[in-house]
């Protein structure tokens, strides 16, 4: 079965990056990797269409690397925009069905964006957004950084960002997991369900 590529349906993701090796790579897949420097395809979503990079190889002949994002992302960027160029998906089915059954060990990196009247007020972020006067003097926190401990993910970063959105980052290290034909979306989901918890504050039977 092809791999699934997410649909973008939730209206808050924008991208999501997996980094990492493919400790069990035979020596003929390393050399694939290392041959076939980088792939993009564009696909269709429910917000229009996505994109996919794969890149592999590296000095450690294990590295895999992997972009997914959506057009919205790269609205309005003109030149930039026009310059992506897909080499369809069934080459880039073709080079990630490569990885089918291999066990793999990436970090995960995933943006999301919200408007701070979604937030709900005693949530972690909305909580850190204050404005703090000194005689004539005033300190306004618009981002940071929260390590957490004993959840599948382990930070997440945000910022203030233009029209009162914020920008949010979800981060986990060293997951390891096989790949199968579900592992893009499950790995979105993962991340989704992470920024429903401790961005927008729902329980976690909500945020399924």
């Amino acid at each position: 079965m092809p791999i699934a590529f997410p649909d973008f349906k939730n209206e808050h993701l924008f991208w999501i990056t997996l980094c990492g090796e493919v400790p069990t790579a035979s020596r003929a897949l390393k050399k694939q990797m290392n041959e076939e420097k980088e792939w993009l395809a564009s696909f269709e979503t429910i917000r229009g269409n996505g994109y996919i990079r794969l890149r592999s190889g590296g000095t450690s002949k294990r590295h895999v690397h992997i972009d997914i994002f959506s057009e919205q992302l790269i609205a309005g960027a003109g030149k930039k925009r026009k310059a992506i160029k897909s080499v369809g998906q069934s080459g880039i089915q073709e080079a990630l069905s490569r990885f089918l059954g291999k066990e793999i060990v990436l970090g995960l990196r995933a943006g999301f964006k919200a408007k701070l009247s979604e937030l709900p007020e005693a949530g972690i972020i909305r909580s850190f957004l204050f404005t703090t006067k000194m005689s004539d003097v005033s300190l306004k926190l618009e981002g940071a950084k929260f390590s957490i401990a004993g959840a599948p993910v382990q930070s997440i970063t945000w910022n203030v960002q233009r029209d009162n959105e914020i920008g949010i980052t979800v981060e986990a290290e060293s997951l390891k997991q096989t790949i199968s034909d579900e592992y893009l979306i499950n790995s979105v989901s993962l991340a989704e369900k992470a920024f429903n918890v401790f961005v927008l504050g729902k329980v976690q039977n909500e945020a399924n």
